[in-house]
């Protein structure tokens, strides 16, 4: 028997207008059809085996999905749900790629021209769903964030899953950086463990190299100045430079005194008289 569709709806249970982006798309196409016969009457029949098959060329082409399902049909009413029989994957219409509907009835060869999908075939795949594999450059605003199952990031940003590989193994040692110091001509370095003032070769940890009567190291407080220098005589000095007393010490306790006029005492806090000149 031969049969022919003339009219026939292919849609999405529950996609409709903005809600297709908030909802979970549904398993199955809804597919109803006016079903006639070879005289143009609507048919009436019980258990009336139809095979959909999906492809991916209007002639031809890959068979992608097929299922046959018995189907009542009243007054020339077909209808059946695709995918109730064999489940609709939802990598069918997981590209822009145009996908057909080939349909046959009972012994009949599949019918002709094949039907393209429309949009609502593609709600089974909805944008947000593509974009939830890959969400590079947008933002995202979860409550929380779990890791089959086990929570990572609670409801207030804080890492909550496990410590393990947080911090990774050091890295390779960078090159060195720049002297700390602000060089003058070459007049501070910064060597490794040692610093030279005045000098580029520095022996000591700190080596300073002055003129035959400069000042080395010099220390105040805003009030007394004690520094190293040379005399004229090429001697060295080490002591106050302002008219203050100076001391010699061990554990902090003075052991040497010699006061700004030249009396020098041991042992004692204040030089009462002249030891030596």
């Amino acid at each position: 028997m031969k049969f022919q569709i003339l009219l026939s709806l292919l849609f999405a249970l529950g996609i409709s207008g903005t809600a297709m982006a908030r909802q979970s798309a549904p398993p199955v196409l809804q597919y109803q059809a006016r079903l006639l016969d070879t005289l143009g009457n609507p048919v009436t029949a019980s258990g009336v085996v139809v095979t959909f098959r999906v492809y991916d060329a209007p002639v031809g082409g890959n068979e992608l999905f097929a299922e046959t399902q018995s189907i009542d049909v009243v007054g020339g009413l077909l209808s059946a749900p695709i995918g109730s029989v064999q489940p609709l994957a939802t990598t069918l219409f997981s590209t822009s790629a145009n996908r057909w509907l080939g349909i046959t009835v009972g012994a009949d060869t599949e019918m002709t021209p094949r039907q393209r999908f429309g949009s609502s075939a593609y709600a089974l795949r909805a944008d947000t769903a593509r974009l939830a594999d890959d969400v590079t450059g947008m933002e995202i605003h979860p409550a929380s964030v779990s890791i089959g199952g086990v929570l990572v990031i609670d409801e207030n940003g804080n890492w909550v899953g496990s410590p393990t590989g947080l911090v990774g193994p050091m890295g390779d040692v960078g090159p060195t950086g720049a002297s700390p110091f602000d060089l003058d001509a070459g007049n501070a370095v910064f060597l490794t463990g040692k610093i030279g003032i005045g000098t580029s070769t520095p022996n000591g940890k700190l080596t300073v190299s002055t003129s035959a009567t400069g000042t080395g190291l010099e220390h105040t407080n805003g009030t007394t100045t004690m520094a190293s220098k040379f005399s004229a005589g090429g001697f060295g000095r080490f002591g106050t430079t302002s008219d203050h007393t100076f001391q010699v010490s061990t554990n902090d306790n003075p052991r040497i005194t010699v006061l700004s006029t030249g009396e020098v005492g041991f042992g004692l806090e204040h030089s009462r008289g002249q030891t030596t000149r």
